[in-house]
């Protein structure tokens, strides 16, 4: 393929030596017309803020690229092969997390940054030391901590840190890509006894109505 970027137009990263894509995985070309596809492990372009969050970046990438490249409609159309317009979604909420013990895990804002924005914000906090599920097994050190706009209730920011945390943070990340609510979470019924009540009882907590506190 180096050896032929230049007859065929793709444009190459000259420090990397990696062909520059676009962000529907489509080779950038001189003519722009050369389709061709390429695989993207790394961030794609506008979102170098996530680099860090690599594992996470590199498993949502691949997926993408399949359904670029291999998503089939009915008639067996390869839709991003063929559909100019097709652009893959591109992660704007990405969880981070070690694995430590305590694992630690988070996904949104944290405190500092909406201090900093001026973003008016309520907290709810919750310790697993009063989960039954986490007292039962005998591992209760951590909280989950839940950061929440003061007027519309949206939540900004999910921070984690427990024996399992790395698994919780998924659910306050789907809250935040699906825009819900501190009302849409209380509303949720959560399996009992299960670590991930403490995130019920933390989003009640930012009322100050959590039930064992």
């Amino acid at each position: 393929m180096r050896s032929d970027h230049r007859r065929s137009g793709i444009n190459i990263n000259p420090c990397a030596g990696q062909i520059v894509l676009d962000r529907s995985f489509r080779a950038q070309c001189a003519s722009n017309a050369c389709g061709v596809y390429g695989k993207c492990w790394m961030c794609p372009p506008d979102v170098g803020e996530i680099e860090p969050l690599m594992a996470e970046i590199r498993k949502y990438k691949q997926t993408l690229w399949y359904q670029s490249i291999a998503q089939l409609e009915d008639s067996f159309d390869v839709e991003g092969m063929f559909d100019a317009d097709h652009v893959p979604a591109h992660p704007v909420v990405v969880p981070g997390c070690t694995y430590c013990h305590p694992q630690v895990a988070s996904v949104g804002k944290r405190e500092r940054e909406l201090k900093e924005a001026g973003v008016e914000y309520k907290v709810g906090k919750f310790p697993f030391q009063a989960i039954g599920r986490a007292v039962a097994g005998g591992d209760t050190e951590g909280f989950v901590k839940l950061l929440f706009g003061k007027e519309n209730g949206e939540l900004l920011g999910a921070h984690i840190m427990g024996d399992t945390a790395t698994e919780m943070i998924t659910q306050p990340e789907l809250a935040m890509n699906s825009e819900l609510t501190e009302e849409d979470m209380k509303a949720m019924i959560y399996a009992h006894p299960t670590l991930s009540e403490a995130i019920h009882e933390a989003v009640l907590a930012a009322d100050g109505r959590a039930i064992h506190a």
